[in-house]
């Protein structure tokens, strides 16, 4: 009976997206680390912050990262 409702359960995760799969999964580890008497570990959701120093740089981020890798292959 137990493996129907998990099944039920993963048809229903297979729905969802995959920022909500994200969500969900970090949400099942918080329960599961403040079950098992572990420090519960809240990952703040950085995406808010996008673009926000999108004027700071005068070159691509992309760009950057690329020249500063290469940099250190030299």
């Amino acid at each position: 009976m137990r493996n129907v409702t998990i099944d039920r359960i993963i048809q229903q995760i297979e729905q969802l997206s995959f920022e909500e799969r994200k969500l969900l999964i970090n949400r099942l580890v918080n329960e599961l680390l403040e079950q098992a008497g572990g420090i519960k570990k809240s990952y703040p959701d950085l995406s808010k912050y996008k673009g926000i120093a999108k004027d700071v740089w005068q070159e691509d981020a992309q760009e950057y990262v690329n020249a500063m890798r290469n940099d250190d292959r030299q």
